[in-house]
């Protein structure tokens, strides 16, 4: 197969060679001979042109292309320089340069409605459709797509008419408007049936279950995702059940068939791993994670949290090199054609060759053109969105305590990615100095997080347990000192503390516990204690703190960053601290303070 592929190559190579030699002598031939000549060598590139698409060679794919358009033009031949047009725009879209697909596309139809070609002129109004959706601009979109379906509808092509329908459906769930959205996909999926495309009614029930799922009508989304993975069951197709049974998971996460979630979850995981597809992965751990939550495993809930979270950063990675692969294709491409059209000047047709580059002039200025008018309207339009949203927000005033759930779980979040990116960040330091540092960082994020952990998980925002949050902060810090086996001892009573006290009082109480690991137990000290004891006294507050280490540590001292930030935090509090010794216990230190 390759030797075919290498002779295939070769001989296309070795065609176009010669026939770019036969039009460098063409002075010796009449007008319509070159035509000919042009026609033939056009051809050729549009064969080139599909051999390199073939092969993944998008930067060789543009440039065939390119030079077909051009042969095509001198020659005259209309409806190859519409499909070589055609050609162009799918593969500038295929590297992202939406201006130039614009472009190509609306040259391509200019052909087409010429030639009276129904089916080019409706594919390319699909894929303007699809263009500009991606743009935001809907109305031009929906009036595209509208145009083509009209057009397969009078021609009765089937495929295109459902292909139209699918470009309508999509662009109306970008918009909103999931009934109009549904209409479209039902049509579809009856023309699908049909035409007996069983891949195509297994990706249409898929959508339509997302729109009755989101609706929460959670038995028709059931019903139609599991279709959707019958049929992709029968015909192999590991996607399509990919996503199905990510969608089942939810709909029965959602539904509190907690076992039924986690069977499909992982089968939708699997699947996703098999066939390296971030976005199944992302979506099966993201279910997942709730679902062991809701079932108190938090363990598990933890490990599909940080599966979500590589996911995730796995895919912007991902996309950040797509993105620079389409800038040297992009870049590439523009060299070569550089370079070719420095050859084309010494070649035949110089003067066709000086008018298409008016020509081209002209286009790209109107393309310039036309952009900076998308970008106006993309940005009027997102203004207004603001706006709007904006609007909605100050009238939501009785969802209020969702949205601070909501709040505290993303800040949770937020903390929890800082602290994950930090603990990466200490895994390639080598001083084990400041590696030290990474982790006492943590530790205070961590101390901060759980506050809003706690919260995130209860009704009453005021009401918070100091024991239970005490209690998750020294559990968070025994994960740090394993190798110490330090017993802790926690005490605190039941009046309840302000959020912003309980976040000081819990990096106060971090970084003692950080000073006694650093300072009070050497290595191999025999049964390292430390006591915390939160009560009231009087109107205020008295946190004792005790370890039985070697005696007063060294690091209580003004120039300590941990000490320094202790002392901030006490006068934020109108507090005072005590340093002694007791019995049993070689460090106590005492710290009363009040609410502000």
């Amino acid at each position: 197969m390759d030797s075919d592929r290498d002779s295939a190559s070769y001989y296309l190579k070795a065609g176009l060679a010669y026939g770019d030699s036969i039009l460098k002598k063409s002075g010796d031939y009449s007008n319509e001979k070159i035509k000919t000549l042009s026609n033939w060598m056009g051809k050729l590139h549009l064969i080139g042109g599909y051999y390199y698409y073939k092969k993944s060679d998008p930067t060789n794919s543009l440039i065939e292309f390119e030079r077909a358009t051009n042969y095509f033009l001198i020659a005259g031949n209309q409806k190859e320089l519409a499909e070589s047009l055609n050609n162009l725009a799918v593969q500038f879209k295929t590297i992202g340069d939406h201006t130039k697909a614009i472009e190509y596309n609306y040259e391509a139809l200019e052909l087409f409605t010429a030639l009276r070609d129904s089916i080019g002129i409706s594919t390319v109004l699909n894929t303007l459709s699809i263009i500009h959706r991606e743009q935001e601009d809907f109305k031009r979109a929906l009036q595209y797509a509208n145009d083509a379906l009209e057009i397969n509808r009078l021609i009765g092509n089937k495929a295109g008419e459902s292909m139209c329908l699918n470009t309508l459906a999509g662009l109306s769930k970008v918009t909103g408007d999931t009934i109009q959205a549904l209409i479209y996909y039902e049509k579809s999926l009856s023309m699908r049936k049909e035409m007996n495309d069983r891949a195509g009614q297994a990706a249409i029930l898929n959508n339509i279950g997302v729109i009755y799922k989101n609706w929460k009508i959670y038995d028709a989304a059931l019903n139609h995702f599991t279709n959707s993975l019958e049929i992709s069951n029968e015909i192999g197709h590991l996607t399509g059940q990919g996503y199905a049974k990510s969608n089942l998971a939810e709909v029965y996460k959602e539904t509190q068939s907690t076992g039924l979630a986690l069977q499909y979850g992982n089968e939708a995981l699997v699947i996703g791993q098999k066939i390296n597809s971030g976005d199944i992965i992302k979506r099966s751990a993201a279910v997942l994670s709730e679902t062991y939550k809701k079932m108190g495993q938090w363990e598990a809930a933890f490990e599909m949290q940080e599966l979500l979270m590589t996911t995730q950063e796995k895919i912007i990675s991902e996309e950040s090199v797509r993105i620079a692969q389409q800038t040297a294709i992009r870049y590439n491409y523009e060299k070569k054609i550089a370079l070719k059209k420095k050859e084309d000047e010494r070649s035949v047709a110089i003067q066709e060759e000086r008018g298409l580059r008016i020509v081209l002039v002209y286009y790209s200025l109107a393309g310039f053109i036309f952009l900076l008018m998308v970008i106006i309207l993309i940005v009027t339009l997102r203004l207004k969105t603001v706006r709007e949203k904006n609007a909605i927000i100050e009238k939501q005033n009785d969802e209020r305590k969702l949205l601070l759930q909501e709040v505290h779980h993303r800040v949770k979040n937020n903390f929890q990615i800082v602290s994950s990116l930090l603990r990466l960040q200490s895994y390639t330091i080598e001083e084990e100095h400041v590696s030290k540092t990474f982790n006492e960082a943590i530790t205070r994020i961590n101390a901060m997080a759980i506050v809003h952990d706690i919260i995130y998980r209860q009704e009453e925002f005021s009401n918070i347990s100091n024991e239970e949050y005490l209690n998750k902060l020294v559990e968070g810090l025994e994960r740090t000192v394993l190798e110490r086996n330090i017993h802790f001892q926690v005490k605190a009573g039941n009046q309840p503390l302000e959020i912003e006290t309980l976040i000081h009082l819990g990096i106060i109480i971090n970084e003692l516990v950080i000073n006694s690991i650093k300072y009070a137990f050497p290595k191999n000290f025999d049964k390292p204690a430390i006591s915390i004891d939160l009560s009231m006294k009087g109107d205020r507050y008295n946190l004792i703190y005790k370890d039985n280490g070697v005696g007063l540590n060294p690091e209580l001292k003004k120039d300590s960053f941990g000490m320094e930030l202790i002392e901030t935090i006490i006068e934020q509090l109108d507090g005072a601290i005590e340093v002694r010794k007791e019995t049993n216990w070689n460090t106590v230190i005492q710290i009363i303070f009040s609410e502000n």
